[in-house]
Order: C-alpha cells, then sequence, then structure tokens
C-alpha cells in the first residue's frame, strides 16, 4: 500500500511540474526498485531476469562489482539492477563481452560528466530556491545524448 501511495503523489507532482505522460511513466515504473536500498543476488537474478551463469560472467568481466556483505546477507546497491538490464540489452542484440569490458575505459569520461551534473545542479540550487532534481538530470543527458548522437552522425 506504502508503494502505490507514493506512486501516486510522485504521478500528481510530476502532472503538476508540467512533465509528459511519457516522462511519468518512466519515472513511476523505477520507483518500486528505489525504495529498496539493496537487493539480494536471488532477487537481482529474479528481477533482471538473467541466469546465475550470465551473472557470473558480468562478475568475471569486472562488468560489475562483486556484492557485498551487509549484515549477513549478500547484497548489491539498487542501481545495479538497471545496470544489469543495460548489459543484458547490450549481449542480446551482438554485443561482445570484450566490447563491453571496454566501459572500463571511459570510466573517468563518465566521472568527468558527473561532475559536470554536480555544477548544473549546484548552480541550479543556487539560483533557485525550488529544483527539480530530475528534470535538470533528464535535460542534461538529453543534451549529453545529443551531442553523442551529433558526433556519431558525422
Amino acid at each position: 500500500m506504502k508503494l502505490i501511495l507514493k506512486k501516486i503523489k510522485e504521478i500528481k507532482k510530476l502532472k503538476n511540474d508540467g512533465f509528459p505522460l511519457k516522462l511519468i511513466k518512466k519515472r513511476i515504473n523505477t520507483i518500486s526498485t528505489e525504495i529498496k536500498e539493496t537487493f539480494t543476488v536471488d532477487e537481482i537474478l529474479s528481477i533482471t531476469n538473467i541466469t546465475n551463469f550470465f551473472y557470473e560472467e558480468l562478475l568475471a568481466n569486472n562488468l560489475i562489482d562483486k556484492p557485498k556483505n551487509l549484515e549477513g546477507n549478500i547484497v548489491h546497491p539498487t542501481a545495479i539492477i538497471k545496470l544489469i538490464i543495460s548489459y543484458k540489452t547490450l549481449v542480446e542484440l551482438g554485443v561482445t563481452y570484450e566490447t563491453l569490458k571496454r566501459h572500463n575505459e571511459y570510466k573517468k569520461l563518465s566521472e568527468a560528466e558527473a561532475y559536470f551534473l554536480m555544477e548544473h545542479l549546484a548552480d541550479a540550487r543556487k539560483n533557485k530556491s525550488k529544483i527539480n532534481e530530475f528534470a535538470i538530470v533528464e535535460a542534461f543527458e538529453n543534451i549529453r545524448q545529443h551531442s553523442r548522437m551529433v558526433f556519431f552522425n558525422d
């Protein structure tokens, strides 16, 4: 019941903030996994619909971090779910593990983009009393995606 109320409140808030329904749906679909901070390996296998073999391949190729022992439970943080689903999609679409492993070569670039996003958020906080972080992140991602696609299409 708590999850349903949280989703309803979030829908109303996003609607009042002027978000289109597609973005609202995307945001609402992520709420159920955001409530929990960690998931066990078995929960992750179930949620992501991957095999234990695929999970072990991700670990062996250093594409995901090893799970941590938290109060006797072997768990991963919530964010790993989206990451695993993304890797699964890429493998299903024919991308090899050799190519996926190259993501590690670009971690510094990702860190730079994260710092740049943090600068956007800090700037907005400085200039506005109330900000919509979700909208800022979404806009930032759209701009970064556009830049990548311009490069890709040149």
